[in-house]
């Protein structure tokens, strides 16, 4: 869910929304609330090791897909659908439908599913992991995103040197307010560093699909830690959850190691997941689906140069 300064305002009014006549077809954010909401009866489902149920919520996920207009980027659809295959590809093969296991599973790969360490350590798929297809899948599949990495970084680094040269994307962009837990952040303390800032919510829905960047601020942090860089969250609270109860869980859940300022949701910028504050306080990039190859490249440009030895 990638419209960020919407959702709060989309995610408050779920209750009508439900209540109102089902469109023909949905707009990236109408898509995400479905389907974000329909993962959650998929975890359920899984939960309960009714495999049958899972499908056939997955099966309702991927007709919405069909219904999305012709406003939602093609390479949105495909990765949430790599989503949705890969989990029916856990379903059958937990109900030992191999071949058809597989078909998704390498369906998915093409589509996009690349989370190599989560397929490593997923029990799921355990039966199906030997087979030659699963294994030339996963040798394409990391082929495939050694060419995209490398034209995303390459991209990234000319956006950031644009910036430099032309303006930044945010001159006085400003976060302050209160902590998560207790305490006071101000954007300003941190004037001279790279500043990695997450935006984003708590939700009902998956943390692999929706907030798959919040742990690579906590690897980078502890990579940079004797560099000027440091890392925030700016989250919001959605309707329903006043009191941040659901936002508090989300940040212990993936154990968080940065501090985490609540703000209101237009206080969310440039439609972002992260943005990447320059030592000069202004916002030099804005990565709607940041790896950690493109952030470290775009950290590497921005730090400041070190002073000679001796000075």
């Amino acid at each position: 869910m990638k419209r960020f300064a919407a959702v709060g305002v989309a995610l408050a009014a779920v209750s009508a929304f439900a209540q109102e006549a089902e469109p023909e077809t949905f707009d990236k954010l109408g898509l995400s609330i479905e389907l974000d909401f329909g993962q959650t009866e998929v975890a359920k489902r899984f939960q309960a090791k009714d495999y049958k149920g899972a499908l056939e919520e997955l099966e309702a996920q991927l007709k919405l897909l069909g219904r999305a207009d012709e406003s939602v980027p093609q390479r949105w659809k495909d990765r949430r659908e790599a989503n949705v295959r890969y989990d029916m590809a856990c379903a059958r093969a937990r109900l030992g439908e191999a071949d058809a296991a597989v078909a998704e599973f390498v369906r998915a790969v093409e589509l996009g599913f690349w989370d190599w360490k989560h397929l490593a350590q997923d029990g799921d798929l355990d039966t199906i992991r030997e087979r030659p297809e699963f294994v030339a899948a996963v040798e394409a599949g990391k082929a495939a995103e050694a060419l995209e990495v490398k034209a995303l970084v390459a991209a990234a680094v000319a956006d950031v040197e644009r910036s430099l040269a032309e303006g930044p994307l945010v001159a006085d962009y400003d976060l302050s307010g209160e902590l998560l837990g207790g305490g006071r952040f101000a954007l300003a303390d941190h004037k001279g560093k790279v500043v990695l800032i997450a935006q984003f919510f708590a939700s009902y829905g998956s943390e692999r699909v929706l907030f798959p960047h919040l742990p690579l601020l906590n690897e980078l942090a502890a990579a940079y830690k004797d560099k000027p860089l440091a890392c925030a969250g700016a989250a919001f609270k959605i309707a329903g959850d006043p009191d941040g109860e659901l936002l508090t869980e989300l940040v212990e859940r993936t154990k968080l190691s940065y501090p985490v300022v609540v703000v209101r949701p237009d206080q969310i910028v440039l439609e972002s997941r992260l943005l990447v504050v320059g030592p000069d306080g202004a916002v030099r990039a804005a990565l709607r689906a940041p790896r950690v190859e493109v952030l470290r490249a775009v950290i590497e440009k921005l730090l400041p140069a070190e002073a000679p030895a001796g000075r």
